[in-house]
């Protein structure tokens, strides 16, 4: 038996071992464990000399090549005979494992991701809980600050129609600068299917086919190579991908075009509209109590 991991996992699985060699004394367990490259180094060494262990842990990566290449056995017949109990897992699960219509491998866990949210900060920064389907853009309004500059200036006329009624009509402009950055990361698996993972290791190891591959300078080749083995040398899906956004105003300026009537001493409607860029339209009525 074989596996790769922390030495959490190793301890884990080590006890797991010792357990089913109490329940079943006939039956001795020979293991062996490493890390992430290594394990897969001497996985394909064993694969070469066709002497792969009885039972070993797999990655998506491999998993689909692995099985075309017949070094891993469908296990269809020992689920049929009951000798693997699948009756209490869920199809979801065991889906992962069936490559061309044949279960290979089985689950070893399931991943759940969750949120942790600190109820006093919220209620602190005046903030409502967010709703049980919040998405990604909602957690960005409520996680990040966005930072404002407006700037306006407005030239106009008013006149008198009589009475304490008088009208106002003005032109300006309006600049705003608003900005908020997200910067984060993700797993090239958590973004892409594992069977894009697959084509996306198949073409690394054909990349010195390439025509553009065979343009390249020798210096250029150098860089190129080393960058590869570094990918080839882990998994491809657990490549992480930083990203920044910065967003800003797709149109910063506009012109105005606006106007005000005071009808009498309390009430005043007014109106405006931008063009010219960001569209705009303000339409208030104002009332004026006596206090």
């Amino acid at each position: 038996m074989a596996w790769w991991g922390s030495q959490d996992r190793h301890n884990r699985t080590i006890k797991t071992i010792e357990l089913f060699q109490k329940k079943y004394p006939n039956i001795k367990v020979t293991y062996e464990f490493a890390g992430w490259a290594d394990y897969w180094t001497k996985m394909t060494t064993q694969a070469a000399g066709r002497n792969l262990p009885d039972v070993m842990q797999q990655d998506y990566a491999y998993i689909s090549e692995w099985t075309t290449r017949g070094l891993i056995a469908p296990l269809d017949d020992y689920v049929k005979s009951g000798v693997i109990d699948t009756r209490d897992v869920a199809d979801a699960a065991l889906k992962g494992g069936v490559v061309n219509g044949k279960l290979v491998a089985v689950n070893l866990g399931s991943n759940s991701q969750c949120w942790v949210l600190d109820v006093d900060a919220f209620k602190k920064a005046g903030v409502e809980l967010p709703a049980a389907n919040w998405s990604w853009s909602d957690f960005e309004k409520v996680s990040e600050p966005v930072f404002g500059q407006v700037f306006s200036a407005r030239f106009g006329r008013t006149i008198k129609l009589g009475g304490p009624k008088r009208a106002s009509f003005w032109v300006g402009t309006m600049n705003q600068k608003f900005r908020s950055e997200t910067n984060g990361s993700l797993l090239l698996s958590e973004a892409i299917p594992p069977e894009v993972v697959d084509k996306i290791r198949t073409a690394l190891e054909n990349v010195q086919n390439q025509p553009w591959y065979m343009n390249l300078t020798p210096a250029q080749k150098v860089v190129v190579d080393q960058v590869v083995d570094a990918l080839l040398s882990s998994n491809p899906g657990n490549t992480t991908i930083n990203y920044q956004l910065k967003k800003d105003p797709a149109d910063p300026w506009n012109m105005l075009v606006g106007g005000n009537i005071d009808l009498n001493k309390r009430w005043t409607i007014r109106a405006e509209v931008g063009f010219i860029g960001r569209t705009s339209v303000l339409l208030n009525a104002v009332y004026r109590l006596d206090l």
